[in-house]
Parts: structure tokens; sequence; C-alpha cells
């Protein structure tokens, strides 16, 4: 279920674009908690969904992690 919530917001935020950002600060919170998953197959899932998100928005999402 992890794995396919994590395609749902990468998808979610490739079709919204840059009207994603309105979006993130109830996203971060379940992306910080599925970086440290037990399961390495999620976690790795979360960081390529990171890293597309910042490519599609243009931006770092470190300052969302860090706040």
């Amino acid at each position: 279920i992890r794995l396919a919530t994590l395609h749902i917001l990468q998808e979610l935020s490739r079709k919204l674009s840059v009207n994603y950002q309105s979006l993130l600060a109830e996203a971060v919170p379940y992306l910080a908690e599925l970086m440290e998953d037990s399961n390495e197959k999620v976690e790795n899932a979360c960081h390529r969904v990171i890293v597309d998100m910042e490519s599609t928005l243009g931006e770092s999402l470190q300052q969302y992690f860090n706040a």
C-alpha cells in the first residue's frame, strides 16, 4: 500500500506540476516517515519520488523537511 501511495503522489505531482506546491505541506510529513521506513523498497521509492518531485517543481524540497 505504501508503494502504491508513493506512486499516486508521484503521478499527482507530475500532473499538477507547479500547482502541486500548495499540497506539499500535507505530503511532507508522510514522505518524511517513508524515508525511514523499515522496508528498503519503500525507502528507495520514496527517495526516487522526492527527486522526481524536485525535478517537476524545479526546486529542492529539502527546506520542507528541515522545517
